[in-house]
């Protein structure tokens, strides 16, 4: 039996942004991803569809909160709430998961599906198991990044398989919970990067967060 939980209030969509950023919606007019700064008023969010470009929802983005706490320099406490301009309808082409409840443990080696565009103009999806964190703060160590106790890592240790590339903030899913989001991982080595875990937020050090953000 694994040691997290769901809270059945909130609910998420997989939608996609004008420029290529990945986000997820929250109680329907809401998104929660990594921490944005700069956003032009113009940026949409997409969803519903697996093309980048074409069909499916779109709708503005109408104001962001980044978590107070966010750190530029060490990525922790990466993710924000995003009001859009009006709710999203629930279809079959929008699926709905929901969050993983406060203070959950994520246990080791939960595969767990991670969804994004990437490089790419049709959606992908990559299943990968989560590892230790202390294993992972292990590889790190090296190069002077700190994996905190907000983040979840996700590999096949020694195989490059991936989700980094341009899907910054896309949503990590174990059967149906919410329970990551793909951090920046620009700051990783540029080599070797099987050495080197993928970083996600830990969606359960902010849920409690992120449902009082939604409602202001």
């Amino acid at each position: 039996m694994h040691a997290f939980g769901i809270d059945h209030q909130n609910w998420e969509a997989v939608a996609e942004s004008r420029d290529g950023w990945r986000k997820v919606v929250v109680d329907g007019r809401k998104i929660h991803d990594q921490a944005w700064h700069n956003i032009p008023r113009t940026v949409r969010i997409r969803a519903g569809t697996s093309s980048i470009f074409d069909s499916g929802e779109v709708v503005y983005v109408e104001n962001i909160s980044n978590h107070p706490n966010y750190s530029p320099s060490t990525k922790d406490n990466d993710i924000s709430v995003v009001r859009i301009a009006r709710a999203l309808p629930s279809l079959p082409s929008i699926r709905q998961a929901v969050l993983v409840a406060h203070g959950s443990t994520i246990p080791d080696n939960l595969p767990v599906e991670l969804v994004g565009w990437g490089s790419s103009i049709v959606l992908r999806n990559l299943t990968l198991p989560t590892i230790n964190n202390r294993s992972c703060a292990q590889r790190f160590a090296g190069i002077g990044i700190t994996v905190t106790e907000n983040m979840i890592c996700t590999s096949i240790l020694d195989q490059y398989r991936d989700s980094c590339l341009y899907n910054f903030g896309g949503p990590m899913v174990y059967q149906g919970i919410l329970i990551g989001v793909v951090s920046e991982c620009t700051w990783r080595p540029d080599t070797d990067n099987s050495r080197f875990p993928l970083i996600s937020t830990s969606v359960a050090s902010y849920t409690r967060w992120i449902t009082d953000t939604a409602k202001l």
